[in-house]
């Protein structure tokens, strides 16, 4: 199905040459055509907020240890081009001035002029103001207004629809530098104004009259939230007694891919945040396979959040056996996380079915998984779900990581507790005092090098309950090595499982030593 096009708006638009049709911007990297598409599914069985004073000179972020550029502080467009766009975008802004008459309250009116900010410190945005039913009345959004302004402004390059506001946080650098989100607030969701001011990004909701204007700050209304800011920026509206005003849209970096984009066709997996579907996306002048991971339901701010998270650390990531990230759609309901298509399916179900598979092809795929994991390593992500149904295979047979769900760009983590962890895959540390660490996804990928060595016929630790694995890990215990193991396979499974993290092998190791196998 082709998702709904948004309709353009009659007015001009802020950043759009009137008349041109809006179109996803390319991905940072786009893959390779694929000769052929598989019938095997294309992912694995599981592919299957507040704000704290952004002092971005002094945050050392994940962000920083990537040289791959998004477009939006790591690229996409040149520091030059931005600027270049931002600039249009200004000049665009009071080009239509004089065009659009604002709408004024008329004096006596009863709507309602209460100012809407989120809280600067706390995780909900809230009503600034009175909190009885009425003045809520006075404030919400009519539904229909809501539907056609989210519909219209999709197309909007300083749109950013549902991206949480960290991320947001990230793209706000200079005073005056804004843009347009939606957010949840208490039950319903509302357009978020978020402004860089004196180091400091403020998130100020858009509030509807009685006339069904947008306002913000001040009693007077607007037909369109564009036409709000063409008014702000001309007339340099002060926002906060700080003086903070409206200066520069920041634009929707080069990942951000619009739904008009995406054309889904059969679901091929699900996980605990969303269904995955094979899928195609249109780009300027080409359309390719991918993967779809779509978020399930309505879901509030936490789960938006934590979906967005994956997304927000694969799009960082760019090596031959990690699965790429090529964009998100965020501007309308449902969310999406588009992903480079690994044709091939997971390495779990291709194992268990290709029986003819010699011990050299099986220790060719670890050893593409093995790389993968030493990159990651090397960024200081942790994975935390390495298992054999979340290495995926691309149309070459080439082993992909997948399945970020649980990562984590740090080296070192305490979990308060446990939930929702794949209990037969965990280090011992994991298990006794919810740690995780880079040499906690060794000791995962050493069980699923005992998994590919097992053929996948079974999970780890065949025969026991869940609560039986947990204590053979805990009491030192190792499995029996598979009968098709050969002696260097047997030696990486025991580097993996030795008791005390700091003495485990690295992933580097592991890649150098299964180098000599694979290449003798």
């Amino acid at each position: 199905m082709w998702f709904k096009k948004s309709k353009p708006s009659k007015s001009n638009t802020l950043l759009n040459k009137p008349g041109s049709t809006p179109r996803a911007q390319s991905p940072v990297r786009q893959p390779k055509e694929l000769a052929e598409q598989s019938t095997s599914s294309g992912v694995s069985e599981h592919q299957s907020d507040e704000t704290k004073p952004a002092q971005r000179s002094k945050k050392k972020t994940f962000r920083s240890k990537l040289n791959r550029e998004d477009g939006s502080e790591d690229g996409g467009a040149s520091q030059q081009t931005q600027e270049e766009n931002q600039n249009s975008a200004v000049s665009d802004l009071f080009a239509k001035l004089g065009k659009r008459k604002s709408r004024r309250p008329k004096k006596g009116s009863t709507e309602s002029a209460d100012h809407k900010e989120e809280k600067s410190r706390g995780s909900k945005e809230t009503v600034k103001g009175k909190e009885n039913d009425t003045n809520r009345e006075k404030t919400k959004y009519d539904p229909k207004v809501q539907e056609a302004e989210i519909e219209r402004l999709a197309t909007k390059k300083w749109y950013h629809g549902l991206m949480p506001r960290d991320e947001i946080e990230e793209m706000l650098r200079d005073d005056g530098d804004f843009c347009v989100r939606t957010s949840d607030v208490g039950h319903n969701t509302r357009f978020i104004m978020s402004i860089m001011w004196k180091n400091k990004a403020r998130h100020m909701v858009i509030g509807m009259n009685t006339k069904k204007e947008w306002y913000l700050k001040t009693e007077q209304g607007f037909a369109t939230i564009d036409e709000l800011i063409v008014s702000f920026i001309a007339n340099k509206t002060v926002l906060h007694k700080e003086g903070t005003m409206l200066k520069r849209p920041i634009l929707r970096p080069s990942w951000y891919i619009l739904h008009d984009s995406i054309k889904l066709f059969k679901k091929v997996g699900g996980g605990s945040f969303g269904d995955v579907f094979m899928a195609e996306l249109q780009l300027e002048n080409k359309v390719i396979d991918v993967a779809v991971k779509i978020l399930k339901g309505e879901m509030g701010k936490k789960e938006r959040s934590a979906f967005m998270k994956e997304a927000s650390i694969n799009r960082k990531f760019n090596h031959p056996n990690i699965v790429r990230l090529l964009g998100v759609a965020v501007q309308l309901e449902p969310m999406m996380v588009v992903l480079e298509l690994a044709p091939n399916g997971s390495l779990r179900t291709f194992v268990k079915t290709k029986t003819d598979l010699t011990v050299s092809q099986l220790t060719y795929y670890l050893y593409n998984a093995a790389k993968g994991l030493a990159y990651l390593a090397e960024l200081g992500v942790i994975h935390r779900d390495i298992a054999a149904r979340n290495c995926l295979l691309s149309d070459d047979y080439t082993v992909k990581i997948s399945d970020f769900g649980l990562s984590v760009a740090q080296s070192n983590l305490k979990e308060n507790k446990l939930v929702k962890m794949p209990v037969r895959w965990l280090a011992p540390e994991t298990l006794i005092s919810r740690t995780f660490s880079l040499k906690t996804d060794v000791w995962s990928y050493g069980v699923m090098v005992w998994e590919v060595y097992s053929r996948c016929k079974t999970d780890p630790w065949p025969g026991k309950t869940n609560a039986e694995a947990r204590a053979a890990i805990t009491n030192g215990q190792t499995m029996e090595m598979p009968s098709e193991a050969p002696d260097y396979g047997v030696h990486v499974m025991k580097e993996c499982w030795i008791q005390k993290p700091e003495d485990r092998i690295t992933m580097a190791k592991v890649v150098r030593e299964l180098k000599k196998i694979v290449e003798d």
